[in-house]
This record gives C-alpha cells, sequence and structure tokens, in this order.
C-alpha cells in the first residue's frame, strides 16, 4: 500500500489485463497468487471479480472491493470505493447500463471515444 494517496495515476486499458489495482488509490488488490495468475494469464481478470481466489500459502495484499453498481472497477476497501464514488465515478460508472442500452448509450460512446484518442500509447 502507498503511505501516500497519488494525485494522478493512470491504468491504460491493455494494462487492466495484468494487474488488478484500486481505481482510487492504484494499491494492488487481491493476493499475489491473483496477481501473477493474471500476469501469467491463467486466470482472467472476470475470474477474479467473480471469486475472491486464495491459492495455499497465498499472501493477501488487501480484499478485492468492487463497484455497487458492477461496472467492473475494484478497491481496496469500501472507503477507497466510496471516496471513489464520491470523485466521480459515480457520475461515470457504466454498471447499470443494460446491454440493450449499451451501444447507443451516450456514456458508453463518450468513453469509448476517450479511450480511443486519449489513451496513451
Amino acid at each position: 500500500m502507498f503511505l501516500e494517496v497519488p494525485w494522478l495515476f493512470l491504468q491504460s486499458t491493455p494494462n487492466k489485463q495484468d494487474s488488478l489495482v484500486c481505481a482510487n488509490c492504484a494499491c494492488f488488490v487481491g493476493s499475489l497468487g491473483t496477481q501473477l495468475g493474471l500476469l501469467e494469464r491463467s486466470l482472467t481478470r472476470e475470474e477474479l471479480l467473480n471469486d475472491n481466489i486464495m491459492f495455499p500459502g497465498d499472501i493477501r495484499l488487501t480484499p478485492i472491493v468492487h463497484c455497487n453498481d458492477h461496472c467492473g472497477e475494484v478497491y481496496c476497501s469500501e472507503q477507497c470505493r466510496d471516496n471513489h464514488h464520491r470523485r466521480g465515478h459515480g457520475l461515470l460508472c457504466t454498471g447499470l447500463i443494460t446491454e440493450e442500452e449499451a451501444e447507443q448509450h451516450p456514456l458508453i460512446q463518450f468513453k469509448m471515444f476517450s479511450v480511443s484518442t486519449n489513451e496513451v500509447r
């Protein structure tokens, strides 16, 4: 865990498949085994979001706390989740958008445009 919370950080879209970090403070979440499983591609992010997997002898870094609306963002604590929601995630969360609405929903279109034009490469 960081001793100081970063003012700004960016986890790129491709990098999100390689590590599980708190969307608020950027600390690694889950366990060492979950992080290694992601890196070696033996676990998918979706598997980790559905189950808080622990392996024998594994070391837990933090719990995996999910966004209340199930958009896929993860946090190291309920406090980080709530802080992130207040600081803007509540306005940008796509968790309550249905599959049927997704293609035409303005928030999804905004996020797709943002990723395609502003992603650090």
